[in-house]
């Protein structure tokens, strides 16, 4: 997996909101790394392939510090790190693997460089 670099005190994910994600290359099955924050979100994701066919997947993650209101995972999701604390100490925080999206046979995930593109909202949390 690739974790882009953020310059410090810049926002550092994006959340959904209906912007094209451009996921080059050639592989049949991607995940993406994430966590949610203020509790667990599901998110299902449309898939355009080259036919013109659609497809859902499921890009929903557990909280970043408390998944599922506990310890254990939620969504079929993969932990990739976990820290043992944060700011104030004492409480860990988790990355995850998305469940993975797999295309089905004979289609190809479309790459539409001239999609209208909308930028992604991003937010950066002051508090942790």
């Amino acid at each position: 997996m690739i974790w882009p670099a953020a310059p410090a005190a810049q926002p550092d994910n994006v959340v959904p909101a209906g912007q094209v994600l451009d996921l080059r290359g050639s592989a049949a099955t991607r995940l993406l790394a994430g966590a949610a924050a203020n509790g667990d979100h599901r998110v299902t994701a449309t898939v355009t392939f080259t036919d013109g066919t659609v497809g859902q997947a499921d890009l929903s993650f557990g909280d970043w510090v408390f998944p599922g209101g506990a310890t254990t995972r939620v969504f079929e999701n993969t932990r990739l790190a976990r820290t043992d604390h944060r700011n104030p100490r004492g409480t860990g925080t988790s990355v995850y693997a998305s469940t993975p999206c797999e295309a089905p046979a004979g289609r190809t995930p479309r790459h539409d460089h001239d999609a209208e593109r909308r930028e992604p909202r991003r937010r950066h949390d002051r508090t942790g």
